[in-house]
């Protein structure tokens, strides 16, 4: 394919010279913008500005000078199509052939540690990428050279054969692409470092443990501001304290956030997990049934209540051995009885209810960090799927709702227990599914707590019937999984097999 015309925009000049000759040689006309065109001119090679291909002028500072119809237009014709050579035509636009044009050098500013926003922001090349991205998927008839190492080698193949120059281009092509795809990503890198908002560091007693120093690093958003909230009473927040305390507010928002009730809500957590839950209409009575889950593990635990805690509620909590309670507002009488308990921490989050809850979470590794979007609540039970013979009651149905939702805050392998707005038990944490039943059936049998008719939620689906027939044995009249298992037919065999209810959510919640 003859090269005609040639769009030179380059900020690395290095070979240049070189190749311009080559070009003029084979009388390719030259077109070029600003610094790349005085540097041809400074060799004494003729130049078309890009102003007088587009009939427009360089405007903004250089910021817009190929975006224009008469240069990605002359990129992007295909030379066997007659609409759009005609289209060329009609607009009087002449093909470009070949594409010589390198970035601006963004990863060289990104690397200075003083380099600031604006910099950032200036070094952006738009018009570069554009042009190459243009002439590479144009490749079948336009060259790109996005690489001045390669220059020699175009020279070389400039009088091969068709195919043989056809290789060429395509391989050029991609090498245009991984280009750009790679400067995107170093600059999304890098601006993601540099415009994330202000960071705060506050030094914690220790970690998990004695041995391990801990921060707690605060940036300030629209969500839940727990990192930086102070404790109105009671020593300051440990890590573990603060761990917990965001489980508890996880575990509550996914309790009551899009419910059909207007139940007050309850949630009592231990090691990051639910071990108490309950709604009602009255806090105090929510809170004595999330107590009543498993009154062992709330032993040292963290509560968070959905609305105000008052002087009776006040007094059940101050008969507790308790590390953190957390509610959008405390009394004043509350906060006198509270007031006996010198090292139990209060904390007030008016917004807990209705903050947004966090758009990402992180996760340290070896050698970086994991970065996902944040869980959130399920409140769809009544879009999932009744696959069994047997539908769900309407009280079957608002179990199931509770169960599930619960499972959300749980570590997986989770399962869950739940009757008449109470967590009965949790099995969660667990190698495989049938031991997460099973233990959660003996927690709920130690708590004395009636499994007859109650509801089984699990945060994954069953890979086999036995977990089914467990829950089935234990008199647990439904159950709510996402499905999807290449077991499901006899999964949804045992259920019926047990006059069990079983709905399939089609949505999945692995907590690792």
């Amino acid at each position: 394919m003859k090269i005609r015309r040639a769009l030179l925009s380059v900020f690395d000049k290095t070979h240049l010279k070189e190749l311009a000759h080559f070009l003029a040689e084979n009388q390719v006309e030259l077109i070029s913008t600003g610094g790349t065109a005085r540097f041809l001119r400074e060799h004494q090679f003729a130049v078309t500005e890009v102003s007088e291909v587009t009939g427009f002028p360089e405007i903004m500072d250089g910021r817009v000078k190929t975006l224009h119809p008469g240069i990605h237009a002359g990129l992007l014709a295909r030379r066997d199509s007659t609409e759009h050579m005609g289209a060329l035509e009609q607009h009087q636009i002449l093909p470009i052939d070949l594409v010589v044009v390198n970035l601006y050098p963004f990863e060289k500013v990104a690397s200075d540690p003083s380099a600031i926003a604006e910099t950032l922001i200036e070094n952006i090349d738009i018009g570069g990428p554009s042009m190459l991205r243009s002439a590479a998927k144009n490749h079948e008839h336009v060259t790109v050279l996005s690489d001045p190492s390669d220059y020699d080698s175009f020279m070389q193949q400039f009088f091969e054969s068709a195919e043989k120059q056809k290789k060429f281009r395509k391989d050029l092509a991609i090498k245009a692409f991984a280009k750009t795809s790679l400067y995107d990503q170093t600059i999304a890198q890098a601006l993601e470092k540099n415009l994330l908002p202000a960071l705060e560091e506050q030094a914690l007693r220790y970690g998990e443990n004695p041995h391990q120093s801990a921060k707690v690093v605060i940036h300030q958003d629209d969500a839940i501001q727990l990192a930086d909230t102070k404790p109105i009473q009671g020593k300051s927040l440990s890590y573990n304290n603060l761990l917990d305390a965001d489980a508890a507010l996880f575990a509550l928002r996914c309790l009551l956030d899009g419910a059909a009730s207007k139940n007050t809500g309850v949630i009592v957590i231990k090691h990051g997990t639910p071990c108490g839950a309950a709604t009602d209409k009255a806090i105090l009575t929510a809170l004595k049934k999330s107590l009543a889950s498993d009154p062992t593990s709330a032993f040292g635990g963290i509560v968070a209540l959905s609305h105000e805690v008052d002087a009776t509620t006040a007094d059940v909590l101050a008969s507790l051995f308790l590390e953190v309670i957390i509610a959008p507002h405390f009394t004043v009488e509350a906060l006198l009885i509270l007031s006996r308990k010198k090292d139990l921490r209060l904390l007030v989050l008016e917004n807990l209810m209705h903050a947004s809850l966090p758009q990402k979470s992180f996760r340290s590794i070896n050698g970086g960090f994991l970065m996902q979007d944040h869980d959130l609540p399920f409140t769809d039970i009544a879009k999932a799927k009744v696959v069994t013979k047997r539908a769900p009651t309407s009280q079957e149905w608002q179990d199931l709702d509770f169960a599930f939702r619960l499972c959300i805050p749980c570590r997986s392998n989770a399962i869950t227990l739940a009757s008449q707005n109470q967590l009965l038990a949790v099995g969660a944490g667990q190698t495989s599914r049938v031991d997460a039943v099973q233990i959660a059936i003996q927690k709920a049998n130690a708590g004395r707590h009636v499994l007859k008719n109650a509801a089984l939620g699990s945060d994954a689906f069953f890979p086999f019937p036995d977990g089914v027939i467990l829950a089935a044995k234990a008199g647990i009249a439904a159950i709510a999984q996402p499905g999807g298992s290449k077991r499901d037919q006899e999964v949804i065999a045992a259920a019926n097999d047990h006059d069990l209810v079983m709905v399939f959510t089609s949505e999945r919640h692995f907590r690792h």
